[in-house]
C-alpha cells in the first residue's frame, strides 16, 4: 500500500510539472480584474510596465516619429469579444505604430505555448490604409538583470518569434487566408515567409491563432481557427532555418502599424484609419519542461521507488 501510495505520487507529481506554468491569462473580463466596460472604453495601458493606471501590468505606447510617447491607445471595451462580454479594441490612430506588451517569466528552455484571439474590422482590398494590421511577437525583451534592452523592451540577442496579417499577405485579394511569419534573430524582411490555410479567416472574424515553441530544439508549430477548430498550417525551424539553436522569450507584444504616406493610394506600409479597429481576446501563454526533462525527474522518482525498497 505504502509503495503504491509512493507511485501515485509520483505519478501525479509528474503530471502537475508537465502541466508546468501559466505565463500570462487575459480574457480582460472584470471578473479577472479588468475594468468594467459596459458604460464606455478604459484606457487599460496608458503608462509604462506598473505605472500610472495601468492595468494588470500591462504596458502600451504609440510611436510618432521621430519620437515616441506614452498614450492610451488601447481600450478594455465591450463592443465585441470572442468570449464573455470583453477584449481589448486597437484604436490605430498613431502615425507610426502602436503596441501592447506584457512582461512574462523569462524562459530559454521548454515549451512556449501562446494562444490568442484577434478580430480584423475591416479589409479593403482597394486601399491597404483601410485594412488592418496586426502582428504578434514572442521577444527577449530584458536581460539576466531584468533591464530593458534599449529605451523601451525590444529584440534582445535571445531571440524573436512573431506572425502577423497585413494588407499583403492574409488581407489581399490574392490571399485572403495567408498569414506572415516572422522568425529567427533579424526583424523583418530577413527571415519571413506567408503561410496559407482555409481556417483563417480574414474580415470581420474573430480568428485564433496558437504557436507552440520549442525553445531548446528552435521550432514551432503555428496553428489557426476560424470556427472549425484549431488547425496545423506550418511547423519550421524559429532562427533562420537552423533547428538546434537555443531561444529566450520574456515579453509577449501586439502591434498595430499606423499611417504610411498620404501620396500612396494603396499604403503598402502603413495605414491610417482611426474609424476602423483590431480586436484582441483570450490570450493564453503557457510555459512546460520538455519531455528530456520530464522523463529525468520520473527516473528520479523511479530510482528513490527502488532504493526504499532495497531498504
Amino acid at each position: 500500500m505504502y509503495k503504491l501510495a509512493l507511485v501515485m505520487m509520483l505519478l501525479f507529481g509528474v503530471a502537475g510539472m508537465a502541466n508546468g506554468e501559466t505565463l500570462l491569462s487575459a480574457g480582460f473580463e472584470v471578473s479577472g480584474g479588468y475594468s468594467d466596460a459596459s458604460g464606455s472604453d478604459v484606457e487599460l495601458a496608458p503608462q509604462i510596465y506598473g505605472g500610472g493606471s495601468n492595468q494588470l501590468e500591462w504596458y502600451s505606447q504609440f510611436y510618432i516619429y521621430p519620437t515616441s510617447a506614452a498614450s492610451g491607445q488601447f481600450m478594455v471595451t465591450n463592443d465585441l469579444a470572442a468570449t464573455g462580454t470583453q477584449s481589448v479594441k486597437f484604436l490605430q490612430p498613431s502615425y507610426y505604430y502602436n503596441y501592447l506588451r506584457h512582461k512574462i517569466t523569462e524562459k530559454s528552455t521548454g515549451i512556449v505555448t501562446a494562444q490568442w484571439a484577434q478580430y480584423l474590422q475591416t479589409v479593403d482590398t482597394a486601399v491597404g490604409r483601410n485594412t488592418n494590421s496586426l502582428q504578434v511577437e514572442l521577444l527577449d525583451g530584458y536581460d539576466t538583470s531584468d533591464a530593458a534592452y534599449g529605451p523601451s523592451p525590444s529584440k534582445g540577442p535571445g531571440g524573436l518569434w512573431s506572425g502577423y496579417n497585413d494588407r499583403q499577405s492574409q488581407v489581399s485579394a490574392a490571399s485572403p487566408d495567408s498569414y506572415t511569419l516572422m522568425y529567427g534573430t533579424d526583424a523583418y524582411p530577413l527571415d519571413r515567409k506567408i503561410v496559407t490555410s482555409t481556417s483563417m479567416g480574414a474580415e470581420a472574424t474573430w480568428v485564433t491563432y496558437k504557436t507552440v515553441l520549442d525553445l531548446d530544439a528552435g521550432t514551432y508549430d503555428f496553428y489557426a481557427d476560424s470556427g472549425s477548430g484549431l488547425v496545423l498550417v506550418d511547423s519550421d525551424a524559429i532562427r533562420e532555418g537552423s533547428v538546434g539553436e537555443g531561444f529566450t522569450l520574456d515579453v509577449i507584444s501586439f502591434t498595430e502599424f499606423g499611417a504610411g504616406s498620404s501620396e500612396d493610394a494603396n499604403n503598402t506600409n502603413y495605414f491610417y484609419n482611426p474609424t476602423t479597429f483590431a480586436y484582441i481576446d483570450d490570450i493564453l501563454v503557457t510555459w512546460v519542461p520538455e519531455p528530456v526533462t520530464m522523463a529525468l525527474l520520473t527516473l528520479g522518482g523511479l530510482g528513490v521507488l527502488i532504493r526504499r525498497k532495497r531498504r
